[in-house]
């Protein structure tokens, strides 16, 4: 069973979720997760009706500088 439209209709809500968020993150978030994030939304797909998968992200990371996959393994911890 794929969960991730579920999760995507349940979470991100239309996007009310992602927006709200992404509104905060410039002066809540820390300076690795502004770094990290428009590189996951460019590259990745983060959009307010999307969730990337696992492997995508790691596929964009692994080209990446230390500091990007650092940053991103913050994103992660916070997320969860």
């Amino acid at each position: 069973m794929n969960l991730l439209p579920l999760l995507v209709a349940l979470w991100w809500s239309r996007g009310t979720v992602f927006r709200q968020l992404t509104n905060l993150y410039p002066t809540h978030a820390c300076k690795e997760f502004n770094y990290v994030f428009p590189l996951l939304v460019d590259n990745c797909g983060f959009r307010e009706d999307n969730i990337p998968q696992l492997r995508d992200v790691s596929n964009f990371l692994k080209g990446q500088p230390s500091r990007a996959r650092y940053a991103a393994a913050l994103t992660v911890l916070i997320a969860n």
